[in-house]
């Protein structure tokens, strides 16, 4: 133990003085020359086709520069599981599922744009648990999947469970549940994109694991028609 330099030992926080001082950065306190500022609107349904989207009176809205819905982008599936769209086509499958975009240039007119579109559903059955979800004849959250049971392209390994439940001087089994829970982040969840002249992006983003954002991002331009661009 004495001759670790960290363990045993009380480790500074590396930015607590910044953060206790109040100087550090969060995403709203970045502002660009000539920033847009964006709004997306999210499903009312967890599950429910999209019979119409109607974005003329959020396009037609000065200030407004930009008004993206799934029929405008290209097909990028992004995630872990790569079944999410960044704004959703067809269909949505959860209450937070992005149904448009809009930009503008300034956050009042982009929440007024958001007003402006009329979306109109057609609602489907839905599934809010997950033992309900394996059920036989539960609705699919994706039909082309055949199943709502992912197929992860990994295995966990445990070990030998039973084993170690005889081994055990106590078994305790029960059923258990708990709310959503949630990270708490200090800051406002945002992202701030930014092209050079070169096309190569810069994106100022809260994330746990920036190199998994940063392969997705390089991905989604490929599929954009701009391969091989750098994003930092």
């Amino acid at each position: 133990m004495h001759g670790l330099s960290t363990v045993g030992k009380r480790v500074p926080k590396l930015d607590a003085a910044e953060k206790a001082t109040g100087r550090s950065r969060y995403i709203q306190d970045l502002k660009l020359p000539g920033m847009l500022y964006g709004r997306i609107l999210y499903s009312k349904y967890a599950h429910a086709r999209i019979a119409k989207i109607d974005v003329s009176r959020a396009k037609a809205l000065p200030g407004v520069r930009a008004v993206l819905t799934g029929e405008d982008i290209p097909d990028i599936k992004m995630g872990v599981y790569k079944d999410n769209r960044p704004l959703k086509k067809g269909k949505v499958c959860s209450y937070r599922d992005e149904v448009a975009a809009v930009a503008a240039v300034d956050p009042q007119t982009a929440r007024e744009a958001l007003r402006l579109i009329e979306v109109v559903y057609d609602p489907l059955p839905a599934v809010f648990d997950p033992e309900a979800a394996m059920r036989e004849g539960a609705p699919l959250v994706h039909e082309e999947h055949k199943t709502n049971l992912l197929r992860m392209p990994w295995k966990l390994h445990y070990g030998d469970v039973e084993a170690a439940r005889r081994e055990a001087a106590f078994v305790v089994s029960g059923r258990f549940s708990t709310t959503w829970v949630t990270h708490c982040c200090m800051g406002t969840s945002g992202a701030i994109a930014e092209f050079d002249p070169a096309n190569n992006l810069t994106i100022h983003s809260n994330t746990q694991i920036p190199s998994l954002a940063q392969k997705d991002f390089m991905e989604a331009l490929g599929v954009m028609g701009l391969p091989g661009r750098r994003v930092r």
